[in-house]
């Protein structure tokens, strides 16, 4: 199949070459996985000839003054605790979460500073904030009030405190791999949000995210129909790598990195509440929220599905698979010149920080362009784009495109592109497109 863009001729071959190209340019400089990369030694600021002194300072006299006031702490709070329980005082209950919320802070030596209004609404709402490490549950429920969350279940320590601790004020653990637990924990969130308990909070990213960006937002939080209180949190790196890196560090590993640290900064903007609007979906309401939070904290927005950090469910595997398939044909083969509307999509969903970004910019200097017509970025954002649109349909999978003699199959559009430029239906025969449903397979997106 050939087609012509800005009077130069196309075929699959130089489709294929650009595919190549951009599977090598990832290898080089992979636009996922900055999303996740701890903070480089020169980032911090130097020590330079007093880092041996800083050193034995901040391990021998910092360090134990900082665990002994936790432990001392975690005592008092495990006497409130007991004495809530067995007395049934609701108000003790929540004043002691405050109070180890506090334990926990003061014990990074955390310097935390709040700009706006944390406000207990008289009606139901939810809180959602950028995450970075567990640090921003605690840094958020040791302000006026403290906090319920969703998360997803671990073992350890943060396990041992969550299932124990933490559950007796209304937060959940979910298996995310579980679509029972995920129906379930969807009924205990609208359930509590209907009551007059600690507010909820849910990370949406559903990650820990390097807080230098912010990644896709699942839609769970947005689906509930109660306006959505934004929180977004800054911390500065320059002191210390406030970011959980799970696969190398431990939870205990980790509190004791950040006991460890010469002090904690962050600031905190507690934003005013936003809702859905009437002409908008779920996942454009989701992305608005997103791009406020990384306006304030001044993170860089990108579409990537946080999920895939880890190893993901071969769903969302094949979802991105198609996504690719979709955008090509979408934008490449059905694309005209003329054709505006095919853009709008993109423009809702464009990146906050693409036009400060480095590779796209250097892109169009150097008229490095893919497909005649796309920088590296533009294409990227676009497959992703495809993949918010698939993931938030009812559709659960979809069988593979079928490439026969000139044309393609396009059955998810009902057209097919021909030599001419002309959409049409084709009379030959080719193995059709599938839309099948599972929802045995489904995936929510919780948190």
């Amino acid at each position: 199949m050939k087609r012509r863009y800005n009077n130069v001729e196309k075929t699959f071959l130089h489709d294929a070459v650009d595919y190549i190209s951009m599977g090598s340019r990832s290898l080089k400089r992979d636009e996922f996985t900055r999303s996740f990369e701890p903070i480089s030694p020169c980032d911090m600021k130097p020590s330079d000839v007093f880092y041996i002194f800083i050193f034995i300072i901040r391990y021998y006299l910092l360090f134990p003054i900082r665990l002994t006031l936790f432990i001392l702490g975690t005592l008092l709070f495990i006497f409130l605790f007991l004495f809530a329980l067995i007395f049934k005082e609701e108000g003790v209950m929540e004043s002691g979460f405050l109070f180890y919320s506090k334990v926990f802070v003061k014990s990074f030596g955390a310097k935390v500073t709040h700009h706006g209004n944390k406000n207990r609404l008289d009606y139901p709402h939810v809180f959602v904030a950028n995450h970075t490490s567990f640090l921003d549950f605690l840094v958020l429920s040791s302000h006026k009030f403290c906090h319920a969350c969703v998360s997803e279940s671990h073992g350890g320590l943060f396990g041992f405190l969550f299932k124990v601790i933490l559950f007796k004020n209304g937060s959940v653990l979910f298996k995310r791999s579980e679509k029972q637990d995920r129906e379930k924990v969807l009924k205990i969130m609208k359930n509590h949000i209907k009551r007059n308990k600690a507010p909820l909070l849910i990370f949406p990213e559903g990650t820990c995210v390097n807080n230098k960006y912010t990644v896709l937002f699942q839609k769970g939080a947005f689906e509930l129909g109660v306006p959505v209180c934004p929180v977004a949190i800054k911390y500065n790196r320059s002191l210390m790598d406030p970011y959980w890196n799970r696969r190398k560090h431990s939870f205990t590993e980790h509190l004791f990195y950040l006991m460890s640290r010469w002090r904690l900064e962050a600031d905190v903007y507690w934003l005013e509440p936003m809702s859905k609007l009437e002409d908008e979906s779920v996942h454009e309401f989701s992305e608005r929220v997103k791009r406020k939070i990384s306006e304030v904290a001044g993170l860089e927005s990108v579409i990537w599905n946080g999920y895939f950090k880890n190893s993901p469910i071969m769903k969302d595997r094949e979802i991105l698979r198609e996504a690719y398939r979709q955008a090509y044909l979408k934008y490449v083969v059905h694309w005209k010149n003329d054709d505006s509307e095919s853009f709008k999509y993109l423009e809702k969903y464009k990146s906050a920080d693409e036009k400060n970004d480095y590779d796209h910019d250097l892109d169009k200097q150097q008229n490095i362009l893919y497909f005649g017509k796309f920088t590296y970025k533009e294409y990227l954002n676009i497959v992703l784009i495809e993949y918010i649109k698939l993931k938030s349909s009812k559709t659960d999978h979809f069988e593979s495109m079928v490439l026969k003699g000139d044309c393609v199959r396009d059955k998810w559009w009902g057209y097919e592109y021909r030599n001419s430029g002309n959409f049409s239906k084709c009379k030959c025969y080719m193995k059709k497109m599938i839309r099948v449903e599972n929802n045995s397979s489904k995936s929510s997106g919780i948190i």
